[in-house]
């Protein structure tokens, strides 16, 4: 009996179980096993893709009624030696779980207010109004966050208003207290506040209207199935209705055909994201594509 491996064995079983949720009983098999050894091997590399600074930027553009880019959101991207990207799914949940999204996050602010303020001449004469960037639970309550985040907009002499932090339900009711102490601050020196895939959290309306926001995100599952299933469509008017209500801009994830473009529109919805418009593009191949929009008309 080698109880060594036994011990490894049970040891991995009992992360497997905590991964999946508290009060579970997991077996060991091979197959877990291998899984383990995967998610080992990801996150070897994500320590050296954090040295080498290998992660890159994509950005979606936000539009408005008229197709106008109004926004855009920094999406990560993980560039190989080969060129190949490595799909988020992959990497995010391993980052998440072992803490390393905190520094991957970091890198990813430094990217976008980089290009901030390198174009902001080129956002104003376009009419792009900010960059949205996405903050894990895990980034948002790290100590430190705000403080590293107002150094960093400082240090580049950047306008906060340009800024959207984009915040996932499940941070705001980790630790409540934290969480409004935290966009209180950030709100204050002049960050804008956004929920990401809102509606498949567990927020509470009272917090909402107690948090700073500036906008909600619609989750695509919502949208997906917009236009033919009504039940979908019912939750995604309550919230355009609700964020309207509350002062809130209101975006709509996942826009993918005119039929959803067109209902939406008729139910109030002003801003939207999706690949009818574009897919995520390269840092050179987004400022090309505002380049090559009609400048917003001056008066």
């Amino acid at each position: 009996c080698n109880c060594e491996l036994l011990l490894k064995q049970a040891d991995n079983a009992l992360r497997e179980a905590k991964a999946h949720g508290r009060n579970r009983v997991m077996v060991f098999h091979p197959e877990m096993q291998q899984r383990i050894d995967q998610r080992l091997e990801v996150e070897r590399q994500l320590h050296l893709a954090i040295r080498q600074r290998s992660f890159v930027l994509h950005y979606q553009p936000k539009v408005d009624r008229t197709t106008r880019v109004r926004s855009a959101e920094a999406l990560i991207r993980w560039e190989q030696e080969d060129c190949r990207l490595v799909p988020p799914g992959l990497f995010i949940p391993v980052a998440e779980e072992t803490g390393l999204i905190v520094e991957i996050g970091q890198q990813v602010l430094d990217a976008a207010f980089a290009l901030v303020a390198e174009k902001d001449h080129l956002f104003s004469r376009h009419g792009l109004s900010s960059i949205a960037v996405n903050v894990s639970a895990r980034q948002f309550l790290a100590p430190g966050f705000v403080d590293q985040v107002i150094d960093r907009a400082d240090a580049m002499s950047i306008d906060p208003t340009r800024i959207i932090l984009e915040i996932t339900e499940e941070a705001m009711v980790e630790d409540i207290e934290t969480t409004m102490q935290a966009m209180h601050a950030l709100k204050d020196y002049g960050f804008r506040l956004s929920i990401d895939d809102f509606g498949t959290g567990y927020s509470s309306l009272r917090y909402l209207k107690e948090f700073p926001l500036d906008e909600l995100k619609i989750d695509k599952s919502f949208i997906d199935h917009i236009v033919d299933n009504r039940n979908d469509r019912a939750i995604a008017v309550s919230i355009i209705e609700m964020a309207h209500n509350l002062g809130l801009d209101v975006v709509a994830e996942g826009v993918e055909n005119e039929q959803q473009f067109m209902l939406l529109q008729k139910q109030g919805c002003r801003l939207f994201q999706g690949f009818l418009f574009s897919r995520p593009l390269p840092e050179d191949a987004f400022v090309e594509y505002l380049e090559s929009s009609r400048p917003e008309p001056t008066v």
